[in-house]
């Protein structure tokens, strides 16, 4: 008996070490983002990216005529795209006036990662040296602004399952499902995929899979016309490539694009776009839906500054 006893519970030490083996191990991941039990790696389609921020005093808040100062730039990146672009700084007062001059840097900053369920964020701080303002003839008000414009390029998109008879095995697939979260897989970027609603459809000769995409952009910045703006048409708004396929049976046909190219103009914050393909002799499968999103956009932050006249000096600038 006494045997018997100690033969299970060593039967149930081992399932109890079998089943924390299997609880530890990953849930597939995201393309390049490690797996565990607590990981991070899909962000669920969180519309967001590059943040800037003016660092304390630089420049201060009020500034004395001929006063020398440094503007000073925290750079964060929040989005699953890397950061490839320029940052530019000027001020809102005429050059007449000395201060901000035109002035760039580039900027790059590596996309959000997931290190054993910890989100690592990239960042950077960038610093201008200006002139001091000069001539101001009286107490003078200004914006310093800071403008990036960087490039994001990424594939992201659920798995959607397909069915050869809608009406049959609606728990396995359903025939009609929206899908939002952690299913999403998408990726969070300044404009990136929120939902994706699929339906699938009957034909003479198989079923037609409908997937209608809803992107939403983040609330700071827009889509942008990045720095090759000659030809650009600014009534239709900034492009944005986007190419979807069902993955094994090639791209679907989209509406509200010309060509690959869907235009975002700066009051829009969501699109939606519907994408379609007929799919012949199936049976059931579930393959992934890729949506291929590339585009520039544009962030900026300003910072509201007082210039005050010099100490004895209190000329108008009248003659």
């Amino acid at each position: 008996m006494r045997k018997i006893i100690l033969f299970l519970l060593l039967l149930g030490l081992i399932f109890i070490l079998g089943c924390q083996g299997q609880d530890s191990g990953g849930d597939g991941g995201f393309p390049g983002f490690g797996g565990g039990k607590k990981s991070t790696s899909y962000f669920g389609g969180k519309a967001d990216g590059l943040e800037i921020k003016f660092l304390n005093l630089q420049p201060p808040e009020i500034l004395r005529e001929e006063q020398d100062f440094t503007i000073g730039l925290e750079l964060v990146n929040n989005g699953q795209c890397d950061v490839n672009g320029q940052l530019c700084v000027r001020d809102a007062l005429s050059d007449v006036f000395g201060g901000v001059q035109d002035s760039c840097q580039d900027i790059n900053l590596k996309a959000i990662e997931d290190v054993n369920g910890q989100v690592i964020k990239d960042s950077r701080n960038l610093y201008f040296r200006t002139n001091s303002y000069h001539d101001i003839g009286r107490e003078l008000n200004t914006q310093i602004l800071a403008k990036a414009v960087y490039h994001c390029d990424f594939v992201s998109g659920p798995q959607l399952c397909v069915k050869p008879v809608i009406e049959e095995n609606e728990n396995l697939c359903k025939s009609m499902e929206s899908i939002s979260g952690k299913e999403l897989k998408a990726r969070s970027a300044p404009i990136t995929i929120s939902k994706v609603d699929k339906e699938i459809v009957p034909e003479s000769n198989g079923v037609r899979l409908i997937a209608t995409i809803t992107l939403n952009k983040m609330s700071k910045g827009q889509a942008s016309f990045g720095t090759d703006s000659g030809n650009a048409d600014f009534n239709k708004g900034s492009p944005i490539f986007i190419g979807v396929e069902y993955q094994g049976f090639g791209e679907m046909r989209c509406n509200e694009l010309e060509g690959n190219i869907l235009y975002w103009k700066s009051k829009d914050t969501n699109k939606i776009v519907q994408c379609e393909l007929e799919l012949e002799q199936i049976d059931l499968i579930e393959n992934p839906l890729n949506i291929k999103l590339a585009y520039d956009y544009e962030v900026t932050e300003t910072k509201q500054v007082t210039i005050k006249q010099k100490l004895g000096n209190t000329q108008t600038g009248f003659s």
